[in-house]
């Protein structure tokens, strides 16, 4: 790459809260519904980015296609096409999914339960997607 190759700035949003989030529990590729909280969460979002989606009428959104991404991007698209890409999936926990966070780490043993540290609970999920390395299916643009 040279100095003088540029990127498009990319903005990256996380879903709205959903009800096994309130419940504590690790969704993977299961999904649950976006709580009044977490549709609140995805308008504010919106607000936040209006002024880009106007100065940029034609910008690409692109979305999970599980539900609780999808409700979020498409609330704060407000009318613009949303395109479902499966490399934004969740990553997959195997047979940890559903389940409660908090019972997974006492059976493990060690970790915690807060959601910042679920990253690397996910990634350690028996029969799930594990550390792979993930390689979009397509060049990027």
């Amino acid at each position: 790459m040279t100095h003088s190759e540029t990127y498009p700035t990319l903005y990256l949003l996380r879903h709205g809260q959903t009800e096994w989030n309130v419940e504590g529990r690790l969704q993977g590729r299961l999904d649950s519904a976006l709580t009044e909280t977490g549709v609140a969460q995805a308008h504010a979002q919106r607000a936040i980015l209006a002024p880009i989606l106007a100065a940029y009428p034609g910008i690409a959104i692109h979305a999970s296609p599980l539900g609780r991404a999808w409700r979020t991007a498409s609330v704060v698209a407000e009318g613009r096409t949303v395109q479902a890409v499966d490399g934004l999936k969740e990553v997959f926990a195997g047979t940890w999914e559903g389940r409660l966070r908090a019972e997974v780490v006492a059976e493990r043993g060690f970790g915690s339960a807060e959601e910042k540290d679920m990253f690397s609970l996910f990634l350690s999920a028996p029969n799930g997607e594990g550390a792979r390395l993930w390689r979009p299916a397509v060049a990027p643009i």
